[in-house]
């Protein structure tokens, strides 16, 4: 996956500026005073209108990536098969 927004954080009453980042495994972001990693096996929900808004065991956080938010969600709740990553094809 490895996709990178530049976008706004809102999480435990803060907002934060920062870079979020979509790999295979987890979401990350980085932003002023914030690190924040979720494992997407995890994730609870995940939901778009311009704000992805993610849900975990440990608590939720919204993520403005604008139009990037369906993109995200969508590969959220179908992630890529391994045969897909591969490339395998239906003989």
């Amino acid at each position: 996956m490895g996709q990178e927004v530049k976008c706004r954080c809102q999480i435990d009453g803060r907002s934060v500026d920062g870079r979020a980042y979509l790999e295979a495994n987890h979401i990350l972001f980085r932003g002023d005073g914030l690190r924040l990693h979720i494992d997407l096996p995890g994730v609870q929900a995940a939901a778009s209108e311009g704000v992805l808004t993610v849900t975990w065991a440990n608590g939720a956080a919204r993520f403005e990536l604008g139009p990037a938010a369906a993109k995200w969600a969508a590969k959220i709740a179908h992630p890529r098969s391994r045969l897909d990553k591969l490339g395998v094809l239906p003989a």
